[in-house]
């Protein structure tokens, strides 16, 4: 009866053959004991950009280079944009070209486009821009003295390591009272800075 099931699930032990023979004797059992319960938490993300070489060898499946992207039959022309390599382009296209199956479970595959000169990625560019305005096109080093280098070096470092305490009263640690940390507009009158540089910033 269904009294006498309830009453195996929550007073019988569970072992491995029990789960794979009865699979409902381990959803009720974790039910009455949430010790079972398997829990997770994510305690970090990271992004990263993918090089030329790595987009070529390990996720591109095709090189677009087609200028259009069906013929006149409607048809996905190889090369272009709706290249069947990527995935179906609709339920009547057949099978992908590159996993073989159909439209409802191709997951889709990137391919890649060579362009004739380097583009910036709108995304970065402005980190691009601010990172461009630290350096000197002269010298190419950084536009900071030695000890704001070490500075940065060391709040980074504590960062790194988690002390986020330390990294944000470092600053107020050395004092900042005796001018170290006002030098920007000296370095604004660096006299070391090509004119190259002064036209592009």
């Amino acid at each position: 009866s269904t009294a006498t099931l309830q009453h195996i699930a929550v007073n019988t032990p569970l072992s491995r053959s029990d789960t794979t023979t009865a699979p409902w004797l381990r959803l009720t059992g974790t039910m009455q004991n949430s010790q079972n319960l398997v829990r997770s938490e994510v305690v970090e993300t990271t992004f990263n950009l993918y090089s030329d070489a790595e987009k070529k060898a390990s996720l591109s499946v095709v090189k677009i280079q087609a200028h259009s992207s069906l013929d006149v039959n409607g048809r996905a022309i190889p090369g272009g944009l709706y290249d069947e390599h990527m995935g179906p382009l609709d339920q009547s296209s057949g099978f992908c070209q590159t996993c073989n199956l159909r439209y409802a479970f191709c997951p889709g595959h990137p391919g890649h486009i060579e362009l004739d000169v380097p583009v910036y990625y709108p995304v970065l560019f402005p980190a691009m821009y601010q990172i461009l305005r630290c350096k000197c096109f002269y010298c190419h080093k950084l536009r900071l003295s030695d000890f704001k280098v070490r500075y940065y070096l060391v709040k980074l470092k504590l960062l790194e390591m988690g002390d986020i305490a330390n990294a944000m009263a470092l600053q107020d640690i050395l004092q900042p009272s005796q001018g170290i940390f006002e030098e920007d507009q000296e370095l604004n009158t660096d006299k070391n800075i090509s004119l190259d540089a002064e036209q592009a910033l």
